[in-house]
């Protein structure tokens, strides 16, 4: 991995090409910057500051805040930290490349990754409970070098009226509630939050100078480590199409009970193996037919969308199927009349992901509880008024990581609680609600009707055991994937296009795929889910979906006799296939999800829901 990003003052050891290469790139820089934000007038007393410092994340705020200071005061000393933990994106490389020349230069910090962490730990594995992983591999090395930095120029003193160190943040003049880790002598300010720059302005900056990394257009919704146990499931799924490699590696850190490791490595007899990437899924008729065909005229000769926002729109469902299966899986469940329970409680949705990080004992994932009862921030709750972040108490943070943690002191810290029994699997007649995003390009339209060649591409984004939390998930996902479109699709609007997500409904055989309860006896990255169980519930959805897919892509090139060569694929593939395809899984519905306003889809977004949000620490430093 990359450690260093050149200085700018070797500039002059370049080839002429590099040197010009730099000259338009700063061009370029001041023009998007002067155009964005004309009236900057942020300013810093360097007689009162002696050493000003910025932490740098990989994100899109920090990048941008370095870029526009870089082109605004460029008299300005800075100093540039990042933390490297040994498993950052590595798309964010590229963009610290593109910040030194514009003369930030960074100064990369970290001697130990998070697997020597862990490894040194006896194995234990960072939580939300117990974020080892930000104090050991975040805090404690920017709090020693910006302490050590500030004692160089006079350090923190009582007596002195003012601070000699100055600590500036890439946060936004609309999340100016937000704080970060701030140091004994050192001043904090936010310059975008004085010039009430938005998060519009900061993408704006950010997407032209291609400072948004690869990570975010592959599925992420924020910068740090990339199998970071805050990551919702349709971020674990991205990184499993993303990075397979990294993925399995932190997979290997799991330790879960023998028989359950098994039970994943075991594939029924005759099925095949996934198409991964190639994958091809079924399309709704929102595809076959288009986006107009669910359009109408209203008596104001106004064009209308007749399918509801933020809703699932089946062009047909077995309902009555979909809801026995679920009765059955809430019956068969050792923990069903728990589940039960807290249904009836229910009263405004959460996410399986919001749920899952408090780590409570009785829970159902995809089930929807009350969020007022279990939200860790209440003021994190949407429509209310207060501040939506809390502020980082560091050296509480800091200190609990000196704690030696061992599972002999966990033991005693629980043991006046419920002790968690161990592992259950559950082979069960299962239904998963599943989300997959195609991306289709009209103008490759061929005979009049849409084909599989009109979608140029698809990804799988989220599955839930229900339609509910599908939803909720949607609408996190949407909200990143549109204010973050600008970088992969040009505009919002073309991604609005060529965004087609489709959903459907699949009903898994006993034995395909286990229902499992986690218990005292596996120590994963997540309270009720695992890396195993993820990869294998995505080839499950996989080989389903790819099936179906190639009997519909049958179908239809019959009726518009193109693409010969797909169809002759997709017909070895059925003739392929050595047990019955229903054996494997069926779909008993299928439909798409239309996205709501912006407004509303934020309020589901990772950042704003308390179980899935990203410590502040990390998306500072």
């Amino acid at each position: 991995m990359k450690k260093l990003v050149k200085k700018t003052t070797e500039i002059s050891t370049v080839s002429p090409e590099e040197f010009e290469r730099v000259r338009r790139y700063r061009q370029l820089a001041e023009s998007v910057v002067n155009r964005t934000i004309p009236n900057w007038d942020w300013t810093v007393d360097l007689e009162q500051y002696k050493f000003i410092f910025c932490g740098q994340s990989g994100g899109v705020d920090s990048a941008a805040l370095a870029a526009v200071v870089a082109i605004k005061n460029p008299e300005l000393p800075i100093t540039y930290v990042f933390n490297d933990t040994g498993v950052e994106p590595e798309a964010i490389w590229p963009v610290f490349e593109r910040l030194a020349m514009l003369g930030v230069n960074i100064q990369v910090l970290g001697n130990k990754t998070l697997f020597d962490l862990i490894e040194g730990g006896n194995g234990f594995l960072p939580s939300a409970r117990n974020r080892s992983c930000t104090s050991e591999l975040k805090i404690k090395p920017y709090n020693e070098f910006i302490t050590s930095k500030i004692e160089e120029v006079g350090g923190y003193d009582d007596s002195n009226e003012s601070n000699v160190a100055l600590s500036i943040a890439g946060i936004r003049w609309d999340e100016r509630d937000r704080v970060g880790p701030t140091f004994d002598g050192a001043d904090a300010e936010m310059p975008f939050v004085s010039q009430k720059v938005s998060r519009e302005e900061v993408l704006n900056i950010a997407s032209e100078l291609e400072l948004i990394n690869s990570s975010y257009a592959a599925g992420r919704s924020r910068s740090g480590c990339v199998g970071c146990f805050y990551m919702s499931i349709n971020e674990h799924i991205a990184f499993y199409h993303g990075d397979r490699r990294m993925f399995h590696k932190f997979a290997s850190y799991e330790r879960l009970p023998e028989s359950l490791l098994e039970r994943y490595k075991r594939v029924p007899d005759g099925f095949p193996s996934p198409y991964g990437y190639y994958t091809c899924y079924p399309q709704p008729a929102l595809l076959t037919l288009g986006k107009p065909h669910f359009e109408q005229q209203n008596l104001f000769g106004q064009s209308e969308r007749v399918d509801a926002e933020s809703s699932v729109t089946w062009d047909w469902l077995d309902k009555g199927l979909a809801d026995s299966v679920r009765k059955g899986e809430l019956e068969d469940n050792a923990q069903g009349s728990a589940i039960l329970k807290a249904k009836k409680k229910a009263k405004k949705g959460a996410s399986a992901d919001f749920i899952s990080m408090f780590d409570l004992e009785e829970e159902s994932p995809g089930e929807l509880l009350d969020e007022s009862e279990y939200a860790l921030n209440p003021s994190a709750n949407p429509g209310n008024d207060e501040p939506k972040y809390i502020p980082v108490d560091v050296d509480k943070l800091l200190n609990s990581s000196l704690e030696v943690v061992t599972p002999e002191s966990q033991k005693k810290k629980k043991k006046a609680k419920k002790i968690k029994p161990p592992t259950e699997v559950f082979e069960q007649e299962r239904v998963l609600y599943v989300a997959v995003e195609h991306y289709r390009y009209s103008g490759l339209m061929s005979g009049g009707i849409a084909s599989p060649i009109d979608v140029w591409s698809n990804r799988l984004v989220v599955y839930s055991p229900s339609a509910a939390g599908l939803v909720d998930s949607l609408k996190g996902y949407y909200y990143h994937r549109y204010v973050l479109a600008r970088a992969s699709f040009c505009s919002s609007e073309r991604y609005d296009t060529e965004s087609h997500i489709a959903v459907y409904a699949i009903r898994f055989p006993k034995g395909v795929l286990p229902k499992v309860n986690y218990g005292g006896d596996a120590f994963s990255w997540f309270p009720t889910r695992s890396y195993a169980e993820v990869a294998y519930t995505i080839q499950a959805i996989e080989r389903v979906c790819h099936t179906y897919a190639a009997k519909q892509s049958i179908k239809m090139h019959k009726e518009v006799p193109i693409a010969g060569y797909q169809m002759s694929r997709d017909v070895e593939y059925l003739e392929s296939l050595e047990v019955e395809p229903a054996s494997m899984g069926e779909i008993i519905g299928m439909g798409h999800w239309r996205p709501p306003t912006l407004d509303v889809a934020r309020e589901f977004s990772e950042e704003e829901m308390s179980g899935t949000a990203r410590c502040s620490v990390c998306a500072v430093i």
